[in-house]
């Protein structure tokens, strides 16, 4: 009985993430469009980045940039526990909305209070989402470093 519980909540999941990347198909096709972003102004995306964070009350507080695989690390405090199956769609439905302000480019978000990263991942051959939740290593019993 565990198993089959185990795996309808994994495949709840996997629907509540599409129906967020379908309703981030909505958007208006040019709104987060690579081609309107140059590499001189690199401005609209993180604007289309701080917009979501605002629209969702997530508090963003700094962008780390890493300008060789656009892996950019969004240092962030969510309104609500990332863990908490209780917030599942509101999570996947900012995790999409991201992932397009982003350029469809991997991301992490980075929430000290909750001393996780949630690694966003977009796999473009299969357009799935996946995410990897990682600790971060001086929020770990015994690991702080004073």
């Amino acid at each position: 009985m565990k198993l089959t519980t185990s795996i309808l909540r994994k495949w709840i999941l996997l629907a509540i993430t599409l129906l967020a990347l379908a309703a981030c198909s909505t958007m208006p096709a040019n709104m987060y469009s690579r081609d309107s972003v140059s590499a001189a102004h690199p401005g609209p995306w993180k604007d289309a980045v701080k917009a979501v964070c605002s629209a969702n009350q997530v508090k963003l507080s700094k962008i780390l940039n890493n300008s060789y695989n656009h892996n950019h690390t969004l240092v962030v405090s969510f309104p609500h526990d990332p863990k908490s199956l209780a917030f599942a769609q509101y999570f996947n439905h900012l995790y999409a909305r991201l992932l397009v302000a982003n350029h469809m480019h991997n991301y992490t978000l980075r929430d000290q209070n909750d001393g996780l990263e949630i690694q966003i991942n977009w796999n473009k051959t299969t357009k799935v989402m996946s995410t990897i939740y990682v600790p971060l290593q001086n929020s770990l019993p015994g690991l702080n470093r004073n």
